[in-house]
């Protein structure tokens, strides 16, 4: 079998030395401190005596990105008949399109730039209170309804013959209802998935983005969007 030395038994070997782990750990101290002091001392240095700025060694992208506008967009619904409370609104692309228009003063712009608008959802809140018109006399909370279509359509499995099918449907996300006090809105809020909020809608009619209802004469819709208008970049 042989003699065994003590260099065969881990605990003697140099990296398994406790005294030799310190010395190593108070080198590597020493040298972080005298980095990060030879640092400083340069930005000192160049905060006193100022520098001169180096060219990057890579030329910037000769392409821009298209630049998205984040807007917090605000409507309130408003109804003057007590026979419509609890009416079912659809809002579609191009009634988000004209809260845009209306609440940024553009509605000046003609509409072939209107169809160019395009917006991303990234929340969707909705919010009924109570008010003296559709309150007084009634024992009634206020109530609100909220339901969230998806954004990636869903195509019919039924065909009609091969090659052909029957139509497109947008099914729901999750359907939020909640009701109120006298001193408590009625609210529901809703947070788009990830992948969904970088799906842009267009100037598109028949594309449901949600349905939304309050036992109120007026009630708020509020969203978080980004908005764009429509179109390439400008190459520079």
């Amino acid at each position: 079998m042989g003699t065994l030395l003590p260099h065969h038994f881990p605990l003697h070997r140099p990296q398994f030395n406790m005294p030799y782990v310190a010395k190593r750990l108070n080198n590597n101290y020493r040298r972080s401190v005298k980095k990060y002091a030879r640092a400083a001392n340069k930005k000192q240095t160049q905060a006193i005596a100022g520098y001169s700025l180096r060219n990057l060694p890579i030329d910037p992208p000769t392409f821009v990105r298209q630049p998205w506008n984040n807007l917090v967009l605000e409507h309130v619904f408003v109804t003057t008949d007590t026979s419509n409370l609890g009416q079912e609104y659809i809002i579609l692309p191009t009634d988000i399109i004209g809260f845009i228009c209306e609440q940024l003063d553009i509605n000046v712009i003609p509409g072939t730039v209107k169809a160019r608008i395009a917006f991303k959802i990234k929340t969707v809140k909705l919010f009924a209170g109570w008010d003296d018109l559709s309150g007084a006399g009634s024992t009634g909370r206020p109530a609100v309804f909220l339901d969230i279509a998806s954004r990636t359509p869903q195509v019919e499995d039924t065909v009609a013959s091969v090659g052909t099918f029957k139509g497109v449907n947008y099914p729901s996300l999750t359907k939020l209802r909640d009701t109120g006090s006298f001193n408590k809105s009625a609210s529901v809020g809703y947070v788009y998935p990830r992948a969904q909020q970088e799906i842009p809608y267009l100037n598109s009619p028949g594309i449901p983005i949600i349905s939304c209802a309050a036992n109120r004469l007026q009630f708020t819709l509020r969203m978080n969007i980004c908005w764009s208008f429509n179109g390439p970049a400008d190459v520079s």
